[in-house]
């Protein structure tokens, strides 16, 4: 029987497939792997097929579309202006009701519990973790993104939880720096 549950969360713009083949072979023992999908379609004309956790393109950007300009504000302007709190709430929420159902219908227990996710994966991974109130077994977060987001509408901090948490960021980043990653997680 598994005890552990681990959550996968996809970055923007991608999708559940390929966290799929990741969940089939990470075999670790006594552990169901939930791989999930975003809620939102992204813009063919962005990313062909993608998907988001929440709506995080600026109005008009594919009018004024500039591959270069795309890529400087992307991480920043984009995902930090557009998401709205009752968007962000929304979602949010709906995972919540799902980890608390899977704890009643299949008795996880909450400190059994690991959320992993990239980019806008890892925000939302974070989201569920202050909204959830529980003590969660983990947090994984690699290369998040907006982070400033989860400071924006929550008051209290990932550490109040008492959750383990890692975060990951890779020096190569050329669209988050890891002093700006740094800042918002320290």
């Amino acid at each position: 029987m598994n005890e552990n549950l681990i959550i996968l969360f996809h970055g923007f713009g991608d999708t559940k497939k390929s966290y799929e083949t990741l969940a089939k072979n990470m075999k670790l023992p006594q552990t169901a792997v939930l791989v999930a999908n975003g809620t939102q379609r992204v813009p063919d004309w962005l990313v062909p097929e993608g998907y988001s956790w929440f709506n995080s393109i600026i109005p008009g950007l594919e009018d004024s579309f500039n591959l270069n300009i795309f890529f400087k504000i992307f991480f920043f302007e984009v995902f930090s202006t557009n998401a709205t709190t009752s968007e962000i709430d929304k979602i949010t929420k709906q995972w919540v009701g799902i980890i608390n159902n899977l704890v009643e219908k299949y008795s996880f227990k909450y400190q059994n519990i690991f959320l992993l996710g990239f980019s806008q994966g890892a925000t939302m991974a974070c989201l569920i973790s202050l909204s959830l109130k529980k003590k969660l077994g983990g947090l994984i977060c690699i290369s998040p993104s907006c982070l400033d987001i989860f400071y924006k509408y929550h008051k209290f901090e990932l550490k109040n939880l008492q959750i383990p948490i890692y975060f990951s960021h890779g020096i190569l980043d050329d669209k988050i720096t890891t002093t700006e990653a740094k800042k918002n997680v320290c």
